[in-house]
């Protein structure tokens, strides 16, 4: 009996020995799959962070591309002779191993082979080859982004379209008051209300945008010549007056003045909104040294529509320039408070060659003049710098988009702006000589100095930002 009770102890013992070990390895198990677990859910984490970067650098180049980047520099992205453009960046700090670095290059989806869809093979396809920023193709671009996390990586794809953005070019204002000298060449001047003074302005050569159907809605895709277009009326001198209406125009008034004396201007070409049916007749004679003949003289609704078919950018795009130029250009709040690429400096109303800085290394930059009060009229920036050449070769490129908000703008002698100028509440004007190869969109527009005004196929090849709309298409995760 004492032998057999012994027995059952040792059982007993083996019994529970092999019950701890069971219980062992499950606990094991258990502890292995929680750490797996947690590991899994710690990559993820870090996976879904660096997709969130990735993300991060698909919109801070868009940003790039609605504030820096010209139109040439986009249509051209990593084809021959122009490199790829590149934005990268550090989430949390320099230090900081959480990055994002996004590349833009020229895309062409329709490609058979995947590796001919990015450039510099897909530099070929139209429009890409093609300067006009108009071309009916749509101009597509892909954005390659790539997040990193210490231990994860991510790779995004966004497509864009790129195109006009529709304000209008060449010189805009509500009203135009001319009473100096200019020199208007290949550029085209357009006001819903009236211009007055015309008689003081030269035109010359043909417009590098617009062409005769934007004005006259009849499929006449060949330049239209510079001129002046009025949704009002025209008056030749700057005091008033008689109209001035094309099929009879005052010959004498056309005169070229300033850069070309003595050569006959285009005003044949000009427009207004005549009140009677005599504008709705062709122009059949013109003064001498004058070729062809407009199909109207009249200028109306309808016509304004076509050629500025969004006069004025929105809140959200002002306050996308305002944010870049305290980033990387000038600004300046009352002429008061300013920055140059986000350091403080002081500067007054007069903006001299010496503010400017390494800005003027810069191929393409912002300067940003706000008031918070009194009147625009009042509140003036009197421009004495230059920023200056157009060309196609990035390196030597210069422009700046010159913002004014509730206030006004005087070119000075000796001055010059190649680019983008808008002064939506108050004046444009001069106190001397100048140049400018830019739109100038403006509350109203003055001419007091000897002004030279222009545009050019290379303004047209390489205009800023603030006129290009970029519309998102397809997004695709690159690594999945």
């Amino acid at each position: 009996m004492i032998r057999r009770l012994r027995d059952q102890r040792g059982v007993t013992m083996i019994t529970v020995l092999f019950v701890g070990a069971a219980l062992t390895a499950l606990t094991s198990t258990a502890m292995f799959v929680t750490i797996q677990e947690f590991r899994a859910g710690t990559d993820d984490k870090k996976a879904a962070e660096a997709l969130a970067y990735a993300e991060a650098g698909i919109d801070r180049m868009i940003h790039e591309l609605r504030t820096n980047v010209n139109f040439g520099q986009m249509r051209t992205a990593g084809c021959e002779g122009s490199d790829p453009i590149t934005v990268s960046g550090k989430i949390g700090g320099e230090t900081s191993k959480r990055t994002f670095e996004a590349i833009l290059q020229v895309w062409n989806g329709d490609a058979a082979n995947p590796a001919d869809r990015l450039a510099p093979a897909a530099c070929g396809v139209p429009p890409h080859n093609n300067s006009d920023p108009r071309a009916e193709e749509p101009r597509l671009l892909a954005i390659t982004s790539v997040g990193e996390h210490p231990t994860a990586r991510r790779v995004v794809r966004q497509i864009i379209e790129v195109k006009p953005i529709g304000l209008p070019i060449g010189i805009y204002a509500d009203r135009i008051d001319a009473n100096g000298n200019g020199g208007m060449v290949s550029i085209s001047m357009i006001s819903p209300t009236d211009i007055v003074g015309r008689a003081k302005m030269a035109f010359a050569g043909d417009d590098p945008y617009y062409v005769k159907d934007d004005f006259y809605d009849n499929d006449d895709m060949t330049p239209i010549p510079a001129a002046a277009h009025a949704g009002g009326q025209i008056y030749p001198g700057s005091g008033g007056g008689a109209k001035e209406h094309p099929p009879s125009p005052n010959c004498e008034a056309n005169l070229t003045t300033g850069t070309n004396p003595g050569t006959p201007g285009q005003s044949l070409w000009d427009g207004s909104n005549w009140t009677n049916d005599e504008g709705l007749a062709a122009v059949s004679s013109g003064c001498a040294g004058q070729t062809g003949f407009p199909p109207t003289s009249r200028f109306d609704a309808d016509d304004l529509t076509r050629v500025s078919p969004r006069p004025e950018l929105s809140e959200q795009d002002y306050l996308a320039l305002k944010e870049a130029a305290k980033a990387s250009g000038l600004y300046c709040l009352n002429a008061a408070n300013c920055t140059r690429e986000g350091a403080p400096i002081t500067l007054g109303p007069n903006i001299f060659q010496s503010d400017l800085g390494n800005l003027t290394t810069e191929t393409n930059w912002i300067a940003y003049f706000e008031y918070d009060s009194g009147d625009p009229f009042d509140n003036v920036v009197r421009w004495k710098a230059s920023v200056q050449p157009c060309s196609d070769d990035p390196n030597q490129h210069r422009s700046v988009v010159l913002v004014v908000r509730n206030g006004s703008m005087e070119m000075q002698s000796e001055s010059s702006i190649t680019g983008f100028v808008l002064v939506p509440e108050g004046y444009f004007d001069s106190a001397g000589a100048y140049i400018t190869e830019a739109t100038v969109i403006a509350k109203e527009f003055r001419l007091r100095g000897q002004a030279d005004l222009r545009l050019s196929e290379c303004w047209v090849r390489n205009f800023p930002a603030p006129f290009v709309d970029v519309v998102p298409r397809a997004w695709s995760e690159v690594d999945r």
